[in-house]
């Protein structure tokens, strides 16, 4: 009986190494490979200081960076933060842009007499503002947990830009010989990176990195170019209720200005055009940028300001050709600026409204003779 005893008791101390619980799989993130950042055509200005934007631009249509799946039953990440570096070269000229501090302007890779500043936002769960960088190779988070809460559940993880050119220190032009136009193609200029774990501490890399490129553009020799100490123009719409809008076609919430500088180192008529996404129900009407939580029904118009050679209040129009557009100034003192005004409204576009987020983004670009 004693035997028989132990070999229960072997048999009965095997259990516990046959039974085991299933741990629970984990969320996975996985990066693209690339995020181009498409940018416009840049007229260098050779007669311009170092250091002067050559450029200004809204912010550029967001994408995708990241994806994050969870499954059912699979645990999820507690903390996410999503940042970016910039690798190129610093000219060893500073701006000051929206992250609220000075940044660097960077060489554009393989480019004389060119630079650029660049921020980058998280739009769908962290808009509160853009971010940009303190130096080459050095990480700035755009968004993480502890901002945003909801960043935690986020699956498509998405990058928003803004970009400024600058004149800066170099060797020649930029142009080609007799001031050609010179073809710039796609330059890497950094890269992406989102950290995951159970706690900001704990959290590491993923091993994607997806890469940070311009895309390719074309410099130009410009007699004008938008020189402005603005950096990007990004106008603070506020705060509306929706029971200011009183039907299709009205307006809500104040005008807000902005402006556009212009110099020229000849006399000439300038005219700007505004092109991006439309409102189905209003043509000239700017399209609120897809998010979580964004409001409907509505869209932004853009009128013309004082001191144009347009009335005052007259809608500026969407993606016309630019023989159609009227003339809004003429320089005649070579080397001033010279400053054009505008304002931005919300505007009624649908017969319901559904209050949420009312982003709009549009580009602009000037046309002179």
């Amino acid at each position: 009986m004693k035997s028989v005893q132990r070999v229960i008791k072997g048999i009965v101390l095997l259990i516990p190494a046959l039974v085991c619980w299933p741990s629970l799989a984990q969320e996975s993130c996985q990066g693209v490979s690339q995020v181009v950042v498409q940018v416009h055509n840049v007229n260098y200005v050779p007669g311009a200081a170092d250091g002067t934007p050559i450029s200004a631009q809204m912010p550029v249509q967001s994408t995708n960076a990241f994806t994050c799946n969870k499954n059912s039953g699979e645990q999820g990440y507690a903390w996410k933060d999503m940042g970016f570096q910039i690798n190129a070269e610093e000219s060893g000229l500073q701006t000051s842009i929206a992250g609220g501090h000075t940044t660097p302007i960077y060489r554009v890779p393989g480019v004389e007499s060119i630079g650029f500043a660049i921020g980058f936002k998280e739009p769908s769960y962290c808009n509160s503002g853009f971010f940009d960088t303190t130096g080459k190779g050095k990480t700035s988070s755009i968004c993480n947990s502890q901002v945003s809460p909801q960043f935690n559940a986020a699956h498509d993880i998405k990058l928003q830009s803004y970009v400024v050119f600058y004149k800066i220190p170099g060797q020649r032009s930029p142009l080609n010989p007799g001031n050609q136009p010179a073809n710039v193609g796609e330059v890497n200029i950094g890269n992406a990176s989102l950290k995951v774990g159970n706690s900001a501490a704990s959290s590491q890399p993923i091993n994607d990195r997806p890469q940070l490129f311009l895309s390719s553009f074309t410099v130009q020799y410009g007699s004008c170019a938008v020189v402005t100490s603005q950096s990007a123009i990004n106008v603070e719409m506020g705060k509306v209720s929706k029971a200011e809008f009183t039907g299709i076609g009205s307006r809500a919430g104040s005008e807000k200005n902005f402006r556009i500088q212009v110099m020229c180192e000849h006399s000439a008529a300038v005219k700007v055009g505004f092109f991006g996404m439309a409102t189905a129900g209003d043509k000239d009407a700017i399209s609120l940028t897809p998010q979580s939580n964004a409001a409907s029904g509505v869209g932004i118009a853009l009128t013309y300001g004082p001191g144009l050679q347009v009335a005052e209040g007259q809608r500026v129009p969407l993606n016309v050709p630019t023989d159609q557009l009227p003339v809004l100034t003429t320089v005649s003192s070579p080397n001033q600026a010279k400053s054009m005004s505008f304002n931005a409204q919300y505007i009624q576009t649908d017969s319901q409204v559904m209050a949420g987020k009312a982003d709009g983004t549009v580009t602009f670009n000037l046309v002179y003779n």
